[in-house]
């Protein structure tokens, strides 16, 4: 089975954060992008981290 696009949407202390990242399904692609805010952001507290949206597709999100 193929990946698909899928843009994750997390908000964090400092604010949102968008991530563009290849998986096979939503909820990995979750899975993936709670991974790469947590490595570039190790200083924000893990209870205010959390997913805002899944979105299938790299579309624009601002």
């Amino acid at each position: 089975m193929a990946k698909k696009q899928f843009t994750v949407v997390i908000s964090g202390d400092s604010g949102y954060s968008t991530y563009r990242v290849k998986a096979h399904d939503w909820k990995e692609a979750d899975f993936i992008a709670d991974g790469m805010h947590r490595r570039l952001n190790p200083d924000e507290n893990p209870s205010e981290i959390g997913t805002a949206a899944v979105i299938k597709g790299w579309p624009e999100v601002w």
